[in-house]
């Protein structure tokens, strides 16, 4: 009885080992043609995306310097506010709640930036997980 359940056993297993093949980490299967065209195409598409991260940081880098220096001057109003002038007071309101839809506006950007540049990233460690490891030959 014991005999039968281990040929049982041996005749499930033994086709599983015929068609098992080897775990091999993706680094050692050499590129193809196609797969190296497709690297090549992947890096130059993240180079430009790159360099539109890196254009709209830039930007967003001057625009918060701009904000923080009305930001200051808005602070130096408020100090010499004559808070008795009921216009004096509708006029600084109204600047202040300009400068703070530019923050707001500003933020907002800067969250996008931020999601695409790890989106960016990620792609990149794939880009490289898949083809900078790898080897091309002519073969």
């Amino acid at each position: 009885m014991k005999a039968n359940r281990l040929l049982a056993l041996a005749l499930l297993v033994a086709p599983m080992l015929v068609f098992a093949q080897p775990t091999r980490p993706l680094s050692e299967f050499p590129l193809s043609r196609e797969d190296l065209r497709e690297c090549m195409n992947r890096d130059a598409t993240l180079r430009d995306r790159l360099q539109v991260l890196d254009d709209e940081r830039l930007a967003n880098d001057r625009e918060a310097e701009l904000i923080a220096r009305v930001g200051n001057r808005l602070s130096d109003e408020f100090g010499a506010l004559d808070t008795s002038n009921p216009s004096a007071v509708a006029a600084y309101n109204a600047k202040s709640a300009a400068h703070n839809r530019r923050v707001d506006a500003h933020n907002r950007r800067v969250a996008e930036a931020n999601m695409r540049a790890t989106m960016h990233n990620g792609d990149a460690a794939n880009l490289n997980a898949q083809c900078a490891t790898r080897a091309y030959t002519l073969r």
